[in-house]
């Protein structure tokens, strides 16, 4: 999931994963079709966007994650 501002943003790869798996996924293009404006005008993520080509692309996603005790475990990986 692209961090928007972050150097990851124009060039390299991503990924996350989560033992739970997602219940919501989002990958849109900044200004345009990204899910953190989409989450931050009214706290939900109500639109879904599959970004296939390359661009400046957010990434964002909800899991089953709680934070209480368990085995489960995110994670992400930057490469560049």
């Amino acid at each position: 999931m692209a961090v928007r501002g972050s150097p990851w943003c124009s060039r390299g790869a991503r990924a996350v994963l989560a033992s739970s798996g997602f219940t919501q996924r989002s990958s849109g293009y900044l200004g345009t079709s990204d899910p953190w404006s989409d989450l931050s005008a009214d706290h939900s993520l109500t639109n879904s966007h599959s970004a296939r080509a390359r661009g400046n692309v957010v990434q964002l996603g909800r899991t089953r994650l709680t934070g209480l005790a368990g085995s489960r475990r995110l994670t992400l990986a930057l490469v560049r």
